[in-house]
């Protein structure tokens, strides 16, 4: 092992472009001083690569094993304004750290990684620090030396030598030597160094005053000409110190990881088959949330549990909660613990042996105390003082260990939970087995909406324990509604018309007590406790995932007490979409207002003919949006008779389709079934002028229409013309778009301008005409801004400018602006 660390460092040699950077000017000390950096790099290196390139994060699992090249991560960068605050919504994928670097001009000082808790933060700051060490992935270019500083080793006090001396090399008779290197390095020489700083979450309290060493390092007070790389949980507070240069959010493991790490694990097994079986149940199963499955320690329980489990399948289908899911893992680590110890069996959670049972307890506790005040890390002895129950946890794949690497610290011992949710898990596991879950208690747990946003996992989980748990955690939750403003908020946030925090809060909200409730998996009496809560609800949805489930389950136990429901399947290819919409209304909901989009999914004619006879179950259906979803003109045809069965219906669009004239048609001949309609979209279809003039000759059943999309469709100046010459008088119609397609632009001539200008006494309310893709004369477009002036509210008319003939030249002084 030596003999192989050795050859992979002896390309450390110093260069003289080190040398330069590194030492003084005096020749008399160069050759000195260049023997000792020889010498503190290479044991530098050394010590990354042999204590942190392979891990072994299977404590119940002896044969596998991984080296840290084989754990690939997903990357964002984050956005940041002027001001340092994220862009939420600006993400950018990222394919490593090191891109950040590339430039050696234009390095951020200090960028910031986080993630959630078993994200793989550590592993990837790891990677970091070995490649350094191997020179690979171009780190040692571009940096002399790298420092990896795990922040909960730190002791208040330490100087930051004492840090990188104490964290960074293997004890040696070469301290004094190393200090003298290391205070040179970081006072008095131009090398570039970076500083890969793991866990600002865990730095302890008194390790944070602006005297000490980390904190000035991160303001800049020392070491300012140097780089850190610095990881933490979100929300870390890490701002108060430094300026963050860049953000990086680290989303888990790559989505194409994870069969190669179900197959390494199996492989380890001797039982590859179930590597196959796993990942084909993982492609149909979304029990799990995305952000789960990217966890590494989470993956490999579920390993484990596929491998222990008696009913594999059931373990992942779409009625098991997520509570029940680690009951399994729980059981599963029991039974395989249990078997190496030659206990009984275990097969249930009841059966777990008693003593067992007090130590998941004990860990429980720990957890919880652990949630209250912000840690997962614990020295061992602040848990328990048995060995056993430590080696316990690790064999159950709850804990993982961390012992200190600190020569200061060797004989501290600490634990960390495996990931959050393993944490919360046993917190409310301990909650709910101990009767810790009375009212009071739930109360001094969730006093506010914004602690039980921050508890809500662990409330998922005790609504899935018992039904007394669950009683107690709705009570409080219904108190907490209350606190919400009164009035029309509810119907504000449905209507979209709330926004900011608060509409956040309040859809995180509702989101959780669905997913209460799903865990619960209780009937009515609950569900109608919360029933305030579940009268409008507005989702943003894809057909397979948890909360999809959660919402089928509502309308199962207590479909009557929602009055409003907006659901939008707005991810491109969610093609089980329509399946799902279909299976929601596989019960009627004579009273419920449904307002129902899909975007870009199949659909198709088949399906569409199973939805539209499944409409008849929401008279009270709204809004329909099929935009993009395959329809031609048998779909059409199938839902205009479908019409008949939604009177009520206010909007419907049908953009991006294949509709035809026939299809076309037979919605005109139907549309008299939806008097309420103000909204009627079917832009970028396969109709043409017999469709827009059988659509003009219906119009005048739909008096409230606002709003008309006709464009992008195969259009002539004959078919617009005929359109307004039997349009009817419509009161209400303020946008009008009768664009013609831009594979055959159409032509306006003289009748048509006339024609047009004079529908528009008919139409007083129009404010933005749309005629795109239309030649026309400069003379043209100047007779029907005049006319719509004097007859109209046209403030916008939308043409293609590089259509109209002399656009620049047009001189009418009018409110109306082109675009």
């Amino acid at each position: 092992m030596q003999a192989t660390i050795a050859r992979l460092l002896g390309r450390f040699q110093t260069s003289a472009g080190d040398a330069a950077r590194i030492r003084p000017s005096s020749s008399t000390t160069s050759t000195t001083l260049d023997v000792k950096f020889d010498i503190f790099r290479k044991r530098l290196s050394e010590s990354y690569v042999s204590n942190l390139n392979h891990i072994k994060p299977l404590a119940w699992h002896e044969k596998f094993s991984l080296d840290l090249s084989d754990v690939l991560l997903e990357l964002e960068l984050v956005s940041l304004t002027q001001d340092g605050e994220d862009e939420c919504e600006n993400h950018q994928p990222l394919s490593s750290i090191f891109e950040l670097y590339k430039k050696i001009l234009k390095s951020p000082r200090c960028v910031l990684l986080d993630g959630p808790l078993g994200s793989g933060k550590s592993t990837l700051l790891s990677t970091i620090a070995v490649n350094w060490g191997l020179n690979q992935r171009h780190w040692a270019e571009r940096f002399d030396y790298v420092f990896f500083i795990r922040l909960r080793e730190v002791e208040a006090g330490e100087t930051i030598e004492d840090i990188v001396l104490s964290q960074c090399l293997q004890p040696s008779r070469h301290e004094g030597t190393d200090r003298e290197a290391i205070d040179f390095l970081l006072h008095r020489s131009k090398a570039r160094i970076l500083f890969v700083l793991d866990g600002y979450d865990e730095l302890r309290a008194d390790c944070k005053k602006k005297t000490d060493a980390i904190p000035n390092l991160l303001s800049g007070k020392i070491c300012k000409k140097t780089h850190i790389l610095v990881s933490s949980l979100p929300s870390s507070g890490i701002e108060e110190y430094c300026k963050v240069d860049q953000h990086v959010s680290v989303t888990g493991i790559s989505k194409a990881n994870v069969a190669p790490c179900i197959e390494r694990y199996f492989n380890a097994c001797s039982r590859p088959e179930l590597a196959l079986e796993l990942q084909s149940a993982l492609r149909d199963a979304y029990t799990i949330p995305d952000d789960l499955l990217k966890s590494p320690i989470f993956l490999m329980l579920l390993c484990l549990v596929w491998e222990e489990s008696s009913n594999r399948y059931r373990v992942l289908s779409n009625r098991m909660t997520l509570t029940g899911l680690y009951k399994e893992m729980v059981t599963s680590g029991v039974t395989r613990y249990c078997r190496w110890k030659h206990i009984d069996t275990v097969v249930h959670e009841d059966d777990i042996p008693h003593d067992i049972s007090d130590s998941l307890n004990t860990i429980g506790k720990t957890a919880l105390e652990g949630l209250r005040t912000h840690r997962n890390y614990f020295d061992v002895n602040e848990v328990t003082s048995n060995g056993r129950d430590v080696d316990l946890f690790l064999r159950l794949g709850m804990v993982s260990r961390a012992s200190s690497v600190s020569k200061r610290h060797s004989q501290r011992e600490r634990i960390s939970f495996s990931h959050k949710t393993m944490q919360e898990f046993l917190a409310a596991r301990y909650m709910a087995v101990s009767q810790s879950c009375s009212q009071s208690d739930i109360q001094a747990l969730i006093p506010t909406i914004d602690a039980s946003l921050e508890y809500r996992t662990l409330l998922q989980f005790l609504c899935g324990y018992n039904e007394q748990a669950t009683v107690v955690v709705f009570q409080q939750l219904c108190k907490l509604y209350k606190t919400f403003p009164r009035g029309v908020f509810r119907e504000d946030y449905y209507d979209s018309t709330l926004v900011g925090e608060t509409a956040v809060t309040y859809r995180d909200y509702v989101i959780m007590c669905l997913f209460c409730l799903r865990e619960s998996q209780c009937m009515y009496t609950v569900a109608k406790m919360m029933s305030p809560v579940f009268h409008s609800v507005s989702l943003r949805l894809s057909a397979s995932c948890r909360l999809s489930t959660a919402l089928q389950h509502l309308l199962q136990v207590a479909g009557s007490d929602v009055r409003q429901l907006k659901i939008c399947f707005p991810n491109p290819g969610d093609d089980a979409a329509a399946s799902y919409v279909t299976s929601l209304l596989s019960r009627s909901f004579p009273r419920l207002q449904l307002d129902v989009r899909l975007f870009h999914c199949q659909v198709g004619a088949d399906r569409m003919g199973i939805l539209a006879a499944r409409l008849r179950s929401a008279p009270c259906l709204m809004t329909l949006y099929l935009e993009g979803t395959r329809l031609d003109d048998e779909a059409a045809e199938a839902l205009a008779h479908a019409l008949f069965y939604v009177p009520l219906l206010e909007e419907l669009e049908l953009s991006n389709n294949q509709i035809g004239d026939s299809g076309m048609t037979a919605i005109s001949k139907e549309i008299h079934n939806v008097p309420n309609l103000t909204f009627l979209g079917v832009n970028d279809n396969d109709a043409g002028d017999a469709s827009i003039v059988a659509m003009a000759t219906k119009l005048k059943h739909v008096p409230r229409l606002r709003e008309l999309r006709f464009g992008g469709n195969t259009l002539s100046a004959s078919g617009i013309r005929t359109f307004f010459a039997v349009i009817p008088k419509m009161q209400n119609l303020d946008t009008l778009d009768l664009s013609s397609s831009s594979r055959d632009p159409a032509r306006m001539d003289a009748k048509t301008v006339t024609s047009l200008v004079q529908a528009f006494p008919r139409l007083p309310a129009l404010v933005i005409l749309k005629l795109q893709n239309i030649s026309m004369k400069k003379s043209q477009l100047e007779k029907i801004m005049k006319a719509a002036e004097e007859r109209t509210m046209l403030h916008k008319i939308w043409c293609s400018k590089n259509l109209v003939a002399d656009v620049s030249r047009i001189r009418i002084q009018s409110r109306i602006t082109l675009n």
